[in-house]
C-alpha cells in the first residue's frame, strides 16, 4: 500500500444533503485524494433548495429497512474488519424527497471496487403472517419487505419519494488480496452529478480465514426451485438451478443439506 493510501484518513462529518434535525445523523465522508490520484474533487448536485433532498446511511447487514420507518445510523459499519477468504456485509438505506421518482446510478469508489458486489434487497409481500400471531414480528400488514437480494439492472437503482430502500454490498475478501486498510465509498449518481455519498472502510488482515469446523445444516426444497424459476422437474435447467444454489451454500460456510427424497425415486 502505498504512503498516500496509509495517509488517508475518514473524517467523520455531519450529513450536509439531508440533515437530521435532532443533530443526531451523522454520515461518513472520504477525502478521495489518496485513491483518485489526486483528481479534482467531483462535481455534486446542490441539494439545499426543497425540490429535491436525499439521504443515504450505512447499516449492518442484521438491519431490516422498511419503506416507512427511518433506519437507525449504526456506528459498527463505520470500521469493517476481515480475513482473506472472508466475506464481510453491511448495507446502505437511502431515501429521498422530491415529487417524483428517480433514477440513479449506484457507483461504489474503493480501490478494491472489483471485489464489491452490490444489490437490491426487497420483495413485495401480500400476506405477511397468518391469524395467531404474537408480538415477535416486526410488522403484519402488506408491503416491500427486505428480504429477497436482486441484481441492479444495468447498475441503477430508483429512489422513491419519502421511501426508504436498501442496497446489499459485499465485499468478498480473496485469499491473494494484499492486507491493508481501504476505504469504500457508496453513491447515488444521476447526469447532474453525485445526489449522496457515504464511505466506510475495511481493514484486511494478513490472515486466511480457517476451515470451518462447525456442521451447519439446512434444507434443500428442490421442488420448490423448480416451481419458482418454472422449469420441469429434474431437467436441465433444474439441475443447473441446484448447482448454482449448492455452490452459494458452501461459499457461505455449510457444510450439509438435508432433503426430501421422492416416493418414486425411494424405491430405487
Amino acid at each position: 500500500m502505498s504512503n498516500t493510501q496509509e495517509e488517508l484518513t475518514l473524517k467523520l462529518v455531519k450529513n450536509t444533503f439531508n440533515m437530521n434535525e435532532t443533530g443526531s445523523c451523522y454520515m461518513l465522508y472520504c477525502n478521495r485524494d489518496g485513491y483518485r490520484n489526486g483528481q479534482e474533487e467531483r462535481k455534486r448536485v446542490n441539494m439545499s433548495n426543497n425540490a429535491f433532498k436525499c439521504e443515504i446511511i450505512l447499516l449492518s447487514s442484521l438491519a431490516k429497512v422498511f419503506p416507512d420507518e427511518q433506519p437507525i445510523w449504526q456506528p459498527e459499519c463505520i470500521v469493517l474488519s476481515a480475513l482473506k477468504g472472508e466475506t464481510v456485509s453491511f448495507q446502505a438505506a437511502y431515501t429521498g424527497e422530491m415529487n417524483l421518482k428517480t433514477t440513479a446510478e449506484v457507483l461504489v469508489i474503493s480501490p478494491i471496487q472489483d471485489y464489491i458486489h452490490v444489490r437490491s434487497v426487497t420483495v413485495p409481500v401480500g400476506t405477511a403472517c397468518g391469524r395467531e400471531t404474537d408480538d415477535n414480528y416486526l410488522k403484519k400488514t402488506s408491503g416491500v419487505y427486505p428480504d429477497v437480494l436482486r441484481e441492479l439492472k444495468d447498475g441503477r437503482t430508483d429512489i422513491m419519494p419519502g421511501k426508504w430502500k436498501s442496497l446489499w454490498i459485499d465485499i468478498e475478501v480473496t485469499d491473494n488480496m494484499h492486507p491493508g486498510s481501504f476505504p469504500v465509498e457508496i453513491c447515488l449518481k444521476t447526469e447532474e452529478g453525485i445526489l449522496c455519498s457515504a464511505c466506510t472502510s475495511i481493514t484486511v488482515y494478513d490472515a486466511v480465514l480457517p476451515k470451518q469446523k462447525l456442521i451447519h445444516t439446512e434444507w434443500m426444497h428442490a421442488d420448490c426451485l423448480a416451481d419458482y424459476y418454472r422449469v420441469p422437474v429434474f431437467s436441465e435447467e433444474h439441475w443447473s438451478i441446484l448447482k448454482n444454489f449448492l455452490l452459494e451454500y458452501v461459499k457461505r460456510g455449510c457444510k450439509r443439506i438435508s432433503g426430501r427424497v421422492p416416493r418414486r425415486l425411494s424405491y430405487h
